[in-house]
């Protein structure tokens, strides 16, 4: 068993995307619920309108994990009907920093301050 699963089977999951080992969709898919399952929030953005993460938005939703919705402003008005009534943040290319800043109160007020944090 690699180091990266016994990671992720005691719950302290490291950040980044499921890679596909041994191009097994079944294996990626379940170490990605695994994942999901493990994680206190999942940020979900929505550019580009990729399938998969309305899977991973929807999976953490229904674990009752917090999903913190994100979207490029000119991508929203593609987003899915079902998902418009969420609270997205909205970001532009511009406004990348400021979106850091409103991820971050989000975040706090969510699960609350790291470990790590500065005072």
């Amino acid at each position: 068993m690699g180091r990266r699963l016994r990671t992720m089977q005691t719950c302290r999951v490291s950040t980044g995307p499921v890679g596909i080992i041994g191009k097994s969709w079944k294996r990626a898919r379940t170490l990605l619920l695994l994942q999901i399952r493990c994680t206190r929030l999942i940020v979900a953005d929505f550019m580009e309108q990729r399938a998969g993460v309305y899977f991973e938005a929807g999976s953490a939703f229904g674990l009752g994990r917090p999903v913190i919705w994100t979207a490029r402003k000119a991508d929203l008005k593609n987003v899915h009907f079902d998902s418009r009534p969420y609270n997205f943040i909205l970001w532009t290319d511009g406004s990348l920093p400021a979106l850091w800043k409103v991820l971050a109160n989000r975040i706090v007020a969510l699960i609350g301050n790291g470990p790590n944090a500065v005072s």
